[in-house]
């Protein structure tokens, strides 16, 4: 079984967050996964000649081929990105779009099939979503707070410094504590939130030493922040062999990794690379292509 806990999905970063591809959102007392497998979302079998469906950025520069870009963007203009080639794609003139330096760019839906080099549009381009699909909408993270009033309560820390400052020394501490999970604020800001492995009284009491503002400490067994980034670093070893998007931790806890297709052969491949610190029920997949009904 994976660490899990009452809470565990009330776990979100702040401070110093790990890139993240879009969290899952949780209740208090919700749990994580509710199996030992890892979630995946938008699965197909086997991608070879699946129709499958998805939104990107079709980018072509000059009179190279269009490529269709599924992962990250980078803020320029012109936008610089790559990607599969377009195969099939009849021209500019039916969807909104833009043009400087030689580059032409726009927001897309696409339907087609994917052979891990190349994307087939099998119907046009479009910029609202093909009819007979219902794209799926991201849930709201949810920041709750981890104790009640009395138990926040501020008091008994440092003085002389605001309490911007000192919750800024308390998350640069967090990144060398021993047992750190994940903290967030609630409240407006006024509250600090914190997920430790260990003792949530021994914490609370160092915690105090430096930040003053209200504070609420809970122990949890989600998987420590030092592991989360562990497997993003053996990941980002392997970016491009794994058709990986994006990977980071969200509201859920849990190492949430974005693949282009999220089958079973590349779910199966990522769980092996993160095996030495995340166990298969941490772990959150959901494909940029998904499969399209017929």
């Amino acid at each position: 079984m994976g660490r899990r806990s009452v809470g565990a999905a009330l776990a979100a970063v702040v401070g110093l967050v790990l890139a993240a591809c879009g969290g899952l959102g949780g209740a208090p007392g919700s749990g994580g996964p509710p199996d030992d497998g890892p979630t995946v979302d938008g699965t197909t079998a086997d991608p070879s000649g699946v129709v499958l469906v998805g939104m990107g950025l079709i980018m072509q520069v000059g009179d190279e081929p269009p490529q269709l870009c599924l992962g990250a963007v980078a803020d320029s203009y012109p936008p610089q990105c790559g990607g599969p080639e377009l195969i099939g794609f009849e021209g500019w003139s039916g969807i909104e779009h833009e043009s400087a330096s030689g580059s032409t760019w726009a927001s897309a839906w696409v339907v087609g099939t994917y052979d891990g080099t190349s994307f087939r549009l099998t119907e046009p381009a479009t910029a609202e979503p093909p009819a007979g699909w219902e794209p799926s909408a991201d849930p709201s993270p949810d920041f709750p707070q981890l104790c009640d009033d009395d138990a926040a309560r501020a008091g008994g820390g440092p003085t002389g410094s605001d309490l911007i400052t000192q919750q800024s020394e308390l998350s640069m501490f967090l990144e060398t504590y021993d047992g750190y999970v994940l903290s967030y604020v609630s409240g407006g800001g006024d509250v600090m939130n914190v997920l430790v492995s260990g003792d949530a009284a021994l914490a609370r009491a160092q915690f105090r030493a430096i930040y003053a503002g209200p504070l609420c400490v809970q122990t949890s067994d989600l998987p420590l922040q030092s592991d989360v980034r562990a497997a993003q670093d053996a990941l980002n070893a392997v970016w491009e062999d794994l058709d990986l998007l994006s990977s980071g931790s969200g509201v859920s806890g849990l190492l949430e990794v974005q693949l282009v297709v999220a089958d079973p052969a590349h779910v199966e491949a990522v769980t092996e690379v993160v095996a030495p610190w995340l166990e298969p029920d941490e772990l959150v997949f959901s494909g940029a292509l998904e499969p399209f009904p017929s």
